[in-house]
């Protein structure tokens, strides 16, 4: 892909006690407390799309409001956010695969200062402070370029699994994500349920998966989750499927002891469902195999 990334650098005059970053420069360790990331969808919507944030601390979209660039809306930002906490480590990748773009990707072969691709759709932007002063930066890509940085971006997040849920959502809805797609081994996994017990106001079962094939079945493996009840649902799934269909349904990502599953091998995971009416628990699986979306 022979694309352009184009980064937009704040000037101070913009704000009150504000600076530009010009890259290389980025935050310091000490400073990537303070380090708040925004993504904000800037292209053509019916309806509004939620803006996704995250930090190390306690968030606080209004820190961008004094950058605000008056020729794009932001208007998402102030409909509903979806936040998630970052690690040091997470925030501090970001910041190399952001300042370091042209060594990681095909993005660009040079980085250019001030410009916006011509069909706006995607807006990442960080602040953080340093001294008394906001430093910011922001980076607008078009269609093609946010969807080969949004896959960059998300495997930093591997680990995460908030941040894969909200990434796997939000990719989802702006056709971002890849469309490499796993392989449906269902029909070679043998999927034995245990009993529900209850925790709290949820109910949670052990399932089995084991291998009856005669092939190995590679890692990662994924089990989708399909309630046929309209309220019962899954409890802090791993994603939704955006790529299988049917669309909407949550996962769970299942380690394995290697990475593959043996024939006559098997993997347990917990399953905890919301059933706040009492019903009886009924649902469809699928077990999705390999690379990359579900």
């Amino acid at each position: 892909m022979h694309s352009k990334i184009l980064l937009i650098l704040a000037l101070g005059a913009w704000a009150q006690n504000s600076s530009p970053l010009t890259p290389p420069s980025q935050p310091a360790p000490s400073q990537l407390k303070t380090l708040q990331v925004k993504l904000t969808y800037l292209g053509p919507q019916k309806e509004p799309m939620p803006t996704i944030g995250f930090s190390q601390g306690p968030y606080k979209v209004d820190r961008f409001k004094p950058f605000y660039r008056k020729e794009y809306e932001y208007g998402n930002d102030a409909f509903a956010l979806k936040t998630f906490r970052a690690t040091k480590e997470e925030l501090k990748n970001l910041v190399n695969l952001v300042t370091h773009v042209q060594e990681k990707s095909k993005l660009a072969p040079s980085v250019l200062h001030g410009k916006v691709s011509g069909s706006r759709l995607l807006s990442f932007s960080w602040v953080y402070r340093s001294g008394d002063q906001d430093k910011f930066f922001e980076a607008i890509w078009n269609s093609s370029e946010a969807q080969e940085f949004f896959v960059l971006m998300r495997d930093i997040f591997e680990k995460n699994k908030e941040a894969r849920a909200t990434f796997q959502w939000w990719g989802c809805a702006l056709d971002l994500l890849t469309p490499v797609v796993g392989k449906d081994v269902t029909s070679h996994v043998q999927i034995t349920l245990g009993g529900f017990y209850p925790k709290g106001d949820h109910f949670l079962t052990r399932a089995t998966l084991k291998n009856i094939s005669t092939g190995k079945i590679p890692e990662p493996l994924s089990l989708v989750v399909i309630p046929t009840e309209p309220n019962v649902r899954l409890i802090n799934p791993d994603g939704t499927t955006c790529k299988i269909y049917p669309v909407g349904n949550g996962f769970i990502n299942i380690s394995l002891p290697s990475p593959d599953l043996s024939p006559g091998e098997s993997v347990e995971t917990v399953l905890e469902f919301e059933n706040p009416d009492r019903d009886p628990i009924r649902f469809d699986t699928k077990v999705i195999a390999g690379p990359i979306e579900r």
